[in-house]
């Protein structure tokens, strides 16, 4: 059953990969005929996509990687604001209702917001300006988790911790965490790819390096086959990195 899924999926795929071949083929003909611009100046066809990375796969990989570091400082800085708001507002409840809206709000605001703030405090290109950017996109589901994990956990294991004498400390570290992490592995599928996106982000603001810097760069080379590339890269690096949590966390629920 799980071989048929697979098949299906891969037809379904491998038509409409085929489909968008044809379409674009047949666009850029009628385009020739009218003497028109072919779509293909805009949206790369699936055989332009593989030859740019064929040919340009060191460079890819390359920038791809410097973005993947700045998204992992990213969200872990994003994960320990998204910890310690989750102590305090176990340790204080009445802290959680006058912060949790405003950070709600911040996370509701667009980024692009924040640019002006951003670039006067770390500088235009700034490695760090880039590290906020993901964390400041990536905290908020982690912190919804922490949230909705505390506030769900039964009081019932707090109350029997007190009662054998155990500190805060050890109620947070043996009872709260591990009810926790379910929900930080699963808030992890949306933060991780936010992570990514936000370091991407980030490099729009003006940087040398990074696969942000290189979609820019080949949009203003109307290279589409290197933009579309990269964001393909960072579509399939999200997907694994998704599809291993995901593992993850079948494995320590089972």
């Amino acid at each position: 059953m799980r071989f048929k899924n697979i098949l299906i999926k891969l037809a379904l795929f491998s038509t409409f990969i085929l489909a968008w071949q044809l379409a674009l083929i047949l666009n850029q003909h009628l385009s020739e005929v009218n003497n028109q611009t072919s779509l293909q100046a805009f949206i790369p066809t699936p055989l332009t996509i593989t030859e740019t990375i064929f040919n340009n796969y060191k460079l890819l990989l390359s920038e791809l990687s410097i973005t993947i570091v700045r998204a992992f400082f990213g969200i872990s800085l994003g994960f320990l604001f998204a910890l310690l708001m989750g102590v305090l507002f176990w340790v204080r409840p009445s802290l959680r209702k006058t912060t949790f809206p405003i950070l709600l709000a911040i996370n509701s605001f667009p980024i692009v917001g924040f640019t002006p703030l951003i670039i006067i405090t770390f500088g235009q290109g700034s490695w760090l300006g880039i590290v906020f950017v993901s964390s400041l996109i990536s905290y908020f589901p982690m912190l919804v988790a922490l949230d909705q994990a505390i506030s769900y956990a039964s009081k019932d294991f707090f109350e029997l911790g007190r009662t054998w004498g155990a500190s805060e400390s050890a109620i947070f570290r043996k009872i709260v965490i591990p009810l926790s992490t379910p929900y930080v592995l699963n808030s992890l599928k949306l933060a991780i790819p936010a992570s990514i996106v936000g370091a991407t982000l980030g490099e729009w603001l003006g940087t040398n390096h990074g696969i942000g810097h290189l979609v820019i760069v080949s949009m203003y080379q109307l290279n589409p086959g290197m933009v579309y590339s990269s964001l393909l890269l960072i579509l399939a690096f999200s997907l694994s990195v998704v599809g291993i949590i995901s593992k993850k966390e079948e494995r320590y629920r089972h």
